[in-house]
């Protein structure tokens, strides 16, 4: 399956992270608008789902989806030598996202299963269409994104499974699952193109050669995680959850150190970069603690990961590729660089609002200051990725 990428047309379908970022830097803003809206009861609730079911679905099936199959399609011809995808078939993938969020804003409930398939068809076809390439590739590392898609597709019939059948705890597990296939997915590239980042930083300064990649560590840091994933989804004794958050942490905490982010701080690229793994292991310490404490809910992790990790990861690996496949310096815009501070405070006080009575007024301060961020990114990078990229790109 071929098409010509035809650079005559619209420059929103040259490259996958044009129309997908677009997307999601809209519709994530909208959606933690509305959410905070109905939390404060300014807004009815769309449906009769309770709403951490249907935030926590698009969160992570409208937002974070679009994110991600941005950055697949633009990351891969890169780093796997994948052909570029472009043109009908982008347009094609496009359509079935928007088909996605209408079948569940807009189907009743005698029509989930309809909404089910047509809502899982990105993951879908964006295997069919990665496929080809990952197994043309020389590091056959790249396939791990074929299980990954299939967690989200299995993530998303878990979920409108529990819908049909009115049974919102499998729904909520359905949630879960697609949580952990995107923490999966942020130990997998986030892992890989950290280093690599610090590292190229570190050079210019004479500060670092070659960052050395450790084939068992690397392996060690996804069956970590899968184990923490598994202990989360599956009841267990607690020892066994703790002992499977610590492993994480130790694996990550080692992992992390390695990459001497603390010698890079003076690039913000890389530092946010670097804060984000950061709270991916501060996940799963959280997690590991709520084993014991019932205080501490997997609520306060879920989110110390969405918001934290993928939220300040996703923020500058966005900046670095729009500014790099749009032909610019990888020089952030003064006002994105408010952003890369205002992520981590958003993370900060969602982390709080778990722990403190004053649960509500924290939540809806770190929705706004986290809609804020994209907001501000959508004012910076909008016009970028709508007009051609400058000359010599």
């Amino acid at each position: 399956m071929t098409d010509v990428i035809d650079n005559s047309g619209a420059p929103v379908w040259h490259s996958g992270f044009r129309p997908f970022y677009l997307l999601a830097i809209i519709y994530g803003p909208l959606l933690m608008l509305y959410t905070l809206a109905v939390y404060s009861e300014l807004l009815p609730a769309p449906s009769t789902l309770p709403v951490f079911l249907w935030h926590g679905h698009e969160m992570i099936f409208g937002f974070a989806s679009a994110i991600a199959t941005g950055f697949i399609l633009t990351a891969l011809p890169g780093w796997a030598g994948t052909e570029e995808i472009g043109g009908a078939r982008l347009m094609l993938l496009t359509a079935v996202w928007l088909a996605g969020r209408l079948v569940f804003w807009c189907l009743p409930l005698d029509a989930i299963l309809v909404a089910a398939s047509i809502d899982s068809l990105l993951f879908v076809l964006l295997a069919i269409i990665i496929a080809p390439g990952l197994l043309a590739a020389r590091n056959k590392l790249y396939l791990l994104l074929l299980p990954i898609l299939a967690g989200f597709i299995i993530a998303n019939i878990v979920f409108y499974s529990g819908v049909s059948q009115g049974h919102m705890e499998l729904a909520w597990q359905g949630v879960n699952l697609s949580v952990y296939s995107l923490m999966i997915m942020f130990t997998f590239i986030g892992g890989f193109l950290t280093p690599i980042f610090t590292y190229n930083y570190l050079r210019t300064k004479g500060q670092g050669g070659k960052y050395q990649f450790l084939p068992p560590l690397e392996i060690m840091a996804i069956v970590t995680v899968l184990l923490f994933a598994l202990t989360g989804l599956v009841s267990v004794n607690p020892f066994w959850g703790l002992a499977a958050a610590l492993l994480a942490l130790l694996v990550h905490f080692y992992r992390v150190f390695r990459w001497r982010g603390w010698l890079a701080l003076q690039d913000p690229l890389v530092l946010l970069m670097q804060l984000g793994y950061c709270w991916l292991v501060l996940t799963f310490l959280l997690r590991g603690l709520g084993e014991y404490y019932s205080s501490w809910t997997t609520d306060i992790a879920i989110h110390a990961f969405t918001i934290g990790a993928f939220g300040m990861m996703k923020l500058s690996l966005m900046t670095r590729v729009v500014l790099k496949h749009t032909g610019r310096a990888l020089n952030p815009p003064g006002l994105i660089t408010i952003a890369f501070w205002m992520m981590p405070i958003a993370a900060i006080t969602r982390l709080l609002a778990g722990l403190s009575i004053f649960e509500m007024p924290l939540m809806l301060l770190s929705g706004l200051l986290w809609s804020l961020c994209w907001i501000l990114y959508l004012v910076c990078f909008g016009p970028m990725l709508i007009r051609p990229s400058l000359p010599n790109n």
